[in-house]
């Protein structure tokens, strides 16, 4: 984390923080909030939250000493997320900092103005810790990381920013917090998760605002907007964003009993990967549009799938020809004849038969005559785990029990036909 050596550096970096926040100040334009968040990111520089960093797809790192900052600028502040830790095997990404228009976008939409108590979920090397604090007049500001490296360089960089009242945590965020982060009225997941843990119906007062972006496919984050309503949350308001996945007790996916069991899975899994001639290119089989819409459909199905079918699971798979890189892919079974039908970005297989085919060709069949919906146009209930769950929720209610809460999705407009080909 460097400081500007003269006057020209300092230059620069106000020259290329007007550049990175152009597309933020079009965002916030109407919103009341917009200047105090533009200012935010002014008193707290992106630069000092990095000391080495890569981008998304490259596993190169550059490195930040005392004589280089000026020629990282450019790529620091870019309005696009860089990553700050990574798996030093597979190279996984493990922490970033976000894109700068979606932070802004986040915090817009969380209303800082009136929070008295913020928690941030996976809270990296602390630079929204700071952004908040520059927005909130009073209150606490935590932070939740699993990471302890990166716990350290948080309360660091706070320290040395001189901010008051603004802590970082080691711990994972599907556990109980520390006994002081406690009766929260805002918090934001900045790691995507699959459901919300179950200590967060307690921790939060009422109608507290959660922010958290939620994965039914590698490819696809669609952040909701939750109001604490009873003894659950609802969503909203929803948003795009792209954010890597929740690690520890909650790590995405982590409902792996879906189909009978852990071993189960796991042989499903095995032999997913090891299959070659029973895969089919999607748009000859269940599209009829050309190469380069297929991935735009076929992701929004995905996602659909993984909701609708009581049997669908998830698992990631590896890329091959990059192993840093992985998929989510989402499967379906049929118990009746043991088969399985899994669906990537690009194919579909059928394992040991065709009834999982035909199951997955009926789901296909239903989005289109729903409007082929996305998550976008679902609302999302969460309540606790143990909240009693109906039987009948209508043709377009669908209803998951994970491990720490029961979902409730519910289709908007069910029956207006969207046209997206």
């Amino acid at each position: 984390m460097q400081k500007p050596r003269d006057p020209s550096e300092a230059g620069a970096i106000a020259a290329h923080t007007s550049q990175m926040l152009a597309k933020t100040q079009a965002i916030l334009a109407e919103d009341p909030s917009g200047p105090r968040i533009l200012e935010a990111f002014l008193a707290a520089p992106r630069h000092l939250f990095v000391e080495r960093y890569r981008s998304i797809h490259n596993q190169d790192w550059h490195h930040i000493d005392d004589g280089s900052l000026a020629e990282h600028l450019p790529r620091i502040y870019r309005d696009e997320p860089i990553v700050t830790k990574a798996d030093l095997q597979t190279g996984a990404v493990l922490s970033t900092l976000s894109a700068p228009s979606i932070i802004a976008q986040f915090l817009a939409a969380l209303r800082l103005d009136g929070a008295r108590r913020f928690l941030e979920v996976g809270s990296g090397r602390g630079w929204m810790l700071a952004l908040a604090r520059h927005i909130m007049s009073h209150g606490h500001i935590f932070g939740i990381e699993i990471h302890q490296d990166l716990v350290e360089a948080s309360n660091r960089n706070v320290r040395r920013l001189s901010l008051r009242n603004v802590e970082a945590y080691a711990a994972d965020g599907a556990a109980e917090p520390p006994a002081v982060v406690s009766d929260l009225d805002r918090v934001v997941f900045t790691a995507a998760v699959n459901q919300l843990p179950r200590w967060l119906f307690s921790g939060t007062t009422e109608s507290a605002l959660v922010l958290a972006p939620f994965v039914q496919d590698h490819s696809i984050n669609v952040a909701y907007l939750f109001e604490k309503q009873g003894n659950g949350f609802t969503s909203v308001q929803s948003m795009p964003g792209y954010f890597v996945p929740m690690t520890g007790r909650l790590s995405t996916p982590s409902d792996w009993t879906a189909v009978g069991g852990d071993s189960t899975l796991a042989n499903v899994k095995v032999r997913v990967e090891g299959v070659e001639g029973e895969v089919q290119d999607w748009w000859p089989v269940l599209y009829d549009a050309d190469n380069s819409r297929v991935f735009e459909a076929t992701a929004g199905f995905r996602a659909f799938l993984a909701i609708v079918e009581d049997g669908s699971f998830v698992f990631y798979r590896s890329n091959r020809s990059h192993p840093e890189r992985h998929e989510l892919v989402i499967g379906i079974t049929d118990d009746a004849d043991g088969s399985v039908a899994f669906v990537t970005r690009r194919s579909i297989a059928t394992l040991n038969g065709a009834g999982a085919r035909r199951k997955l060709e009926h789901a296909w069949q239903l989005w289109n005559e729903l409007g082929r919906p996305t998550l976008s146009d679902m609302d999302l209930r969460i309540d606790p785990a143990d909240a009693p769950v109906s039987a009948t929720g209508g043709p377009s209610t669908w209803t998951k029990r994970r491990t720490d809460c029961v979902l409730t999705w519910h289709l908007k407009t069910p029956a207006i036909r969207k046209d997206r080909s």
